[in-house]
């Protein structure tokens, strides 16, 4: 879970979050390799850090796991076969 790993890293390893610009799901690296997109699908940005009423990332949900500072590294949500 993405949430644990991102406190995980806060606590040992703040130095790499400050310099990081995304964190990205193994997935997402993947096609961020492939295509140099960085993105989320919304299935796995909702089931992480989201609202399924919005469909969108949630301070609220951020906030519950102690991350709101960490929102900044979320990718944009997209929905398989829209592009």
């Amino acid at each position: 879970m993405q949430s644990g790993q991102l406190l995980w890293l806060r606590r040992h390893a703040p130095q790499r979050l400050a310099r990081a610009t995304t964190a990205l799901h193994c997935k997402d690296w993947l096609y961020f390799q492939a295509t140099g997109v960085r993105s989320t699908c919304n299935t796995e940005a909702i089931f992480t850090f989201g609202n399924y009423r919005s469909g969108a990332y949630d301070d609220e949900v951020l906030a519950l796991l102690g991350l709101p500072e960490l929102a900044r590294l979320l990718p944009p949500i997209v929905t398989p076969g829209s592009a």
